[in-house]
């Protein structure tokens, strides 16, 4: 009525439109009229209150749309957790595909015009917010009440009342053979056999048999006749086990899998040999022709470990002359082996006063040898003749002491590595 004041007027609805000119037979009460008809026009009057002039052309038409069946009920949903590495942080949530439930929900779903939509509460329902992509819902409690009502997208008509169901997420079996991956299968270095089969590696489930079932591969080949929750390995490679939950019955049986990495490994074999010459100062000793599989470190005389690292040899500072052993090991546990090699120096100085330390003098590393030791005088007067083997020479003549002085020596000994006759000479210090 524009800017008119409604207040003026009074509106009145009627079935016909001659019923509107006439002003008779008024709908009594319009805000609860029930329609004899549908569609059914209604005619308008609206009559002046001051002048009583009236205008009655206008109509409109009511039409009832059918609302959409929906079933009574819905089953619930069960699926299993989603498969996680962390399965322990996930057995409550799984991802749902609600439309397959549109069938079920809904008895005339195949018309194109209508739609189920889904809820996460009764709240939501009444508001109107349905879960937006309900193809990959995912729970946030377990079980999960679904709300769902059927629309028909052509008119917007929704069904007359709502179905509710419970989605539940059945727990996988917690199965985790991370621990073992890795571990080592200890072989022999020379024929690759097994060396200790009563003590090899042991994958474990843990799970109880009576109600999980037990499939275990090896390198993807199924391996028939391991049925049980543990198995002991023999062989590296890939071992995984699938574990189906048998207390539990879905269509598709709930199962976890785990896997673990066994390697053989073994102690190294290896070969020793001195670097440069006899009586050479900082002597070095080459690790070589290291045979093998397994993570190799290495030690001279109880020094740090020095890993391999892919190389095919080691070069370590002596650590001093005489008899050194060197010792490589499997870092994951396979075993030691030793080799012993002599360097032959001789000490620069020796204090022969009787308090245990330095008191005798000799050449190390001639151990074993048919070597002779000459000790003169700065004159070359001849004081003693030693062997390697023997006490050494404690720093008398005829029962005598000898002064501080340097002394000097010769020494005729076969070259360890090549073993020709050789001569050294040189001198050292006696300190008192």
């Amino acid at each position: 009525m524009g800017s008119q004041n409604e207040t003026n007027f009074k509106i009145s609805y009627h079935l016909t439109a001659q019923d509107a000119q006439s002003g008779v037979q008024k709908i009594a009460v319009p805000q609860n009229y029930t329609n004899t008809q549908n569609p059914q026009e209604i005619f308008i009057r609206i009559e002046s209150l001051t002048s009583n002039c009236f205008v009655a052309n206008e109509s409109f038409f009511v039409q009832v749309d059918e609302r959409p069946d929906i079933a009574l009920t819905a089953e619930f949903e069960y699926v299993c957790a989603e498969m996680n590495t962390n399965q322990a942080a996930n057995n409550e949530q799984a991802i749902f595909d609600l439309t397959t439930k549109n069938e079920e929900i809904s008895p005339a779903f195949e018309d194109e015009n209508i739609e189920v939509r889904y809820y996460t509460s009764e709240a939501n329902l009444e508001a109107g917010s349905s879960i937006e992509n309900p193809s990959e819902f995912q729970n946030t409690e377990n079980p999960q009440l679904i709300f769902a009502e059927v629309v028909n997208t052509a008119n917007q008509c929704t069904s007359l009342t709502s179905v509710e169901f419970e989605l539940h997420v059945h727990p996988l079996p917690l199965v985790d053979l991370s621990n073992m991956d890795g571990k080592s299968i200890c072989v022999d270095p020379i024929t690759n056999e097994v060396i200790d089969p009563l003590n090899l590696p042991v994958l474990d489930t843990g799970l109880d048999s009576s109600r999980y079932a037990f499939t275990w591969f090896l390198n993807g080949e199924l391996l028939p006749q391991e049925t049980n929750p543990s198995i002991v390995t023999i062989v590296e490679g890939l071992y995984e086990v699938e574990v189906t939950d048998v207390g539990f019955s879905l269509n598709t049986a709930c199962y976890a899998s785990s896997q673990a990495l066994l390697i053989e490994s073994s102690a190294p074999v290896f070969e020793i040999k001195p670097l440069g010459q006899a009586f050479e100062d900082n002597q070095q000793i080459e690790v070589f022709n290291i045979q093998g599989s397994g993570d190799f470190e290495f030690s001279v005389d109880g020094s740090d470990w020095i890993a391999l690292n892919n190389q095919t040899n080691l070069v370590f500072e002596a650590p001093g002359f005489g008899e050194i052993q060197v010792v490589g090991r499997d870092r994951n546990g396979c075993g030691e082996f030793i080799q012993q090699l002599s360097l032959i120096d001789y000490p620069k100085f020796f204090t022969p006063n009787n308090d245990g330390f330095n008191d005798i003098w000799n050449i190390n590393g001639l151990e074993g040898q048919n070597s002779k030791i000459y000790i003169f005088d700065r004159y070359g007067k001849l004081l003693k003749q030693i062997k390697p083997n023997n006490y050494g020479w404690d720093g008398t003549y005829n029962g005598k002491p000898m002064p501080s002085n340097d002394y000097w020596f010769k020494v005729e000994y076969n070259d360890p590595r090549t073993g020709v006759r050789k001569t050294f000479k040189s001198n050292f210090t006696l300190k008192r």
